[in-house]
């Protein structure tokens, strides 16, 4: 049985339709699939790794790194004029979601009996490295919706379903998280939570790669 080639567009791109969307939505997922356990960074660092106070010292000094994050990264981003064989933003984005399976892992790093200096490096190298990478895929993603296709309905099938992805995403951990990161006695389990960060970065990992071999770029990005 010979397989269905898709329609294509008078410039031989495929055509935009419930796959694209589908696969955006994808994105948002994976984002979230990394995201979700920052909530959780709060009780593992004070209850696992005893910071208590030190804990909101350090998220003062992450705080600085937030404030420049982004805006340094996407400047990056937007600087960078190499030719990829899709486009940059698909690869920034591979990039940021292997990052991410590493940077969510070393946020969770189980040492509760290493000294106070050592945690707060552990703390802040761990909290950079996944800021960054979550931001080298998340900003791209978002600018990505652009390259997709220039139709003000097909721009808005794209926005409703990266809302359900996102809808997806906060949903699902909420469910999943409780069963892997607790004991019997309801207190929080130090080497489970950093296997669960392995598993929702891979699995965020997953969801990006959908995204990258199901969404149709028609736009190329403009040279210097």
């Amino acid at each position: 049985m010979s397989k269905k080639e898709p329609k294509l567009d008078a410039k031989g791109f495929r055509k935009f339709g419930i796959r694209d969307s589908v696969a955006y939505a994808a994105g948002d997922l994976g984002c979230n699939m990394s995201f979700a356990l920052k909530g959780t960074m709060a009780l593992f660092w004070t209850q696992v790794m005893g910071m208590g106070m030190w804990y909101s010292l350090l998220l003062i000094v992450v705080q600085v790194w937030d404030a420049i994050n982004d805006p340094l990264i996407g400047s990056m981003i937007d600087a960078d004029r190499r030719q990829y064989k899709r486009n940059k933003f698909l690869q920034y984005i591979f990039v940021g979601s292997l990052g991410l399976i590493v940077g969510g892992a070393c946020c969770f790093l189980p040492f509760p009996g290493a000294p106070v200096w050592a945690k707060a490096i552990i703390f802040i190298a761990g909290y950079v490295i996944w800021d960054a990478f979550y931001t080298i895929a998340n900003v791209p993603y978002g600018s990505l919706l652009s390259l997709i296709s220039n139709d003000a309905a097909d721009r808005a099938s794209l926005s409703a379903w990266r809302s359900i992805g996102s809808m997806v995403g906060n949903m699902l951990p909420m469910v999943i998280l409780p069963f892997i990161i607790y004991n019997a006695d309801k207190s929080l389990n130090g080497p489970r939570v950093f296997l669960a960060a392995l598993i929702m970065g891979a699995l965020g990992f997953i969801c990006f790669q959908f995204m990258i071999k199901n969404t149709e770029s028609v736009w190329i990005l403009p040279l210097p």
